[in-house]
C-alpha cells in the first residue's frame, strides 16, 4: 500500500499480512467447501465450518487497524483513513438501500461478497483520486 508513490515500512507490514491472510483464506475456503460437499456436515458442525473461511478475512481487517495505528506519515494517514470512510459510507449506503427494497418491493438480497467487494473497490477509487487531486505541478 502506498501513496503518492511513497512506500512506509508500515505500508510494508501491512501487505506482508495481506500476502499471509489471502492465501489462507482460499485453503480454508477451499478445505471448508471440499467437507461440506462431502462430508455433509448439519447443525453446529456445519455452522462452524463455514465461519472458518470468515477468519482470515476479519484478520485482514485487523492488519487494516494495525496499519493505521503503526503509520507514522500524518498525511498517509489521513488519506487512508478518508479513503476507509468512502468505503463504509458506499457498503451502508447500498445496504440501505437495498434493504428498503427488499422490505417494500420485496427485491432480492445482493449476491454474497457484495459488501466486501464494493468496500475495497470504492477505498482503491478514493485513494487514488485523493492522490491524483493533491499532486503539485512538479510532481510527475
Amino acid at each position: 500500500m502506498s501513496v503518492c508513490g511513497a512506500t512506509t515500512p508500515a505500508s510494508t507490514r501491512y501487505q506482508r499480512r495481506v500476502l499471509v491472510t489471502m492465501p489462507l483464506y482460499l485453503a480454508v475456503t477451499l478445505g471448508a467447501v471440499t467437507i461440506v460437499k462431502h462430508a455433509h456436515p448439519h447443525g453446529w458442525l456445519l455452522y462452524a465450518i463455514a465461519l472458518v473461511p470468515a477468519l482470515p478475512l476479519l484478520a485482514m481487517m485487523g492488519a487494516l487497524g494495525m496499519y493505521l495505528q503503526e503509520e507514522k506519515d500524518e498525511y498517509i494517514r489521513l488519506i487512508t483513513m478518508r479513503s476507509l470512510l468512502a468505503g463504509t459510507a458506499a457498503v451502508l449506503a447500498v445496504l440501505v438501500v437495498n434493504d428498503v427494497l427488499r422490505s417494500i418491493s420485496g427485491a432480492a438480497a445482493l449476491p454474497a461478497f457484495t459488501g466486501w467487494v464494493l468496500f475495497f473497490v470504492v477505498y482503491g477509487v478514493a485513494q487514488a483520486a485523493q492522490t491524483m487531486s493533491n499532486r503539485v505541478r512538479d510532481d510527475a
